[in-house]
């Protein structure tokens, strides 16, 4: 028998964000480019949001400070996590991970 466990807003929106970059690509240099891939900040305000512009709520910063938390990003903000993204060798492999290690946080998992 398996029990469906509630989850949170900040997990449904990491897990959809990182489907977005799985499914469409991921960028560097940009929130998103013309062949509809996006960044990992990008990625995240497109779900929030349903674009790459839009209002960030405490969702969006739960979520956010999930990745950075994750990634490892320094500083851990925005920017810090659009510098990790952006660093030069990045992967999508290690993006995906991120967002894997941060869905597991946020649904309190090791």
């Amino acid at each position: 028998m398996t029990t469906n466990l509630p989850v949170s807003p900040a997990v449904k929106l990491l897990t959809e964000a990182r489907g977005l970059i799985e499914n469409n690509g991921w960028c560097q240099g940009a929130l998103w480019n013309n062949s509809g891939e996006y960044c990992i900040y990008g990625a995240l305000f497109h779900v929030h949001c349903g674009s790459p512009h839009g209002n960030v709520t405490s969702i969006l910063a739960e979520a956010r400070t999930s990745l950075c938390l994750a990634s490892k990003a320094q500083p851990a903000t925005p920017s810090g996590l659009v510098k990790w993204n952006n660093t030069p060798g990045r992967t999508k492999e290690e993006v995906l991970a991120a967002f894997d290690k941060a869905i597991a946080r946020s649904m309190g998992l090791p």
